[in-house]
């Protein structure tokens, strides 16, 4: 006797598995990680995304799959590819554009940058120096 469960995810949600387990999906998206969040969507049978995050993604009601189980047909990567290209249409990016490379590295940038802050502020060397009035 087999139990299924699917997990449901929110933008709060931290992955906790694969190649990026610190990162909550909220974190993915604003990090331009979009192609990883539709991967686990469509190749992972008991994972799926709150409506919210769907809206996000382009998923919509046609593009849904049943879960939990798994669609194995070519399908899915119509459905990824007819989503990559709403997003850039609904961005205004062509493909391979400048612009939309740019996008995505300040994007990346501004996100390393307050994870350093907020790692900086709590290092010991960090305390140890406002402590003794460096």
């Amino acid at each position: 006797m087999s139990v299924l469960l699917k997990r449901t995810m929110t933008l709060k949600s931290v992955i906790g598995f694969g190649s990026y387990p610190d990162l909550t999906v909220g974190q993915m998206i604003d990090t331009g990680k979009r192609y990883e969040l539709l991967k686990m969507y469509y190749n992972l049978d008991r994972i799926d995304f709150s409506q919210e995050v769907k809206d996000i993604l382009f998923i919509t009601k046609e593009r849904e799959i049943q879960k939990p189980g798994r669609n194995r047909t070519s399908q899915r990567n119509i459905f990824i590819h007819e989503i990559i290209n709403d997003e850039r249409a609904a961005i205004g990016i062509e493909k391979g554009s400048m612009q939309g490379r740019m996008n995505r590295v300040n994007t990346m940038a501004k996100h390393i940058a307050v994870k350093c802050h907020n790692n900086l502020q709590n290092s010991k060397i960090s305390n140890l120096n406002r402590n003794q009035g460096r």
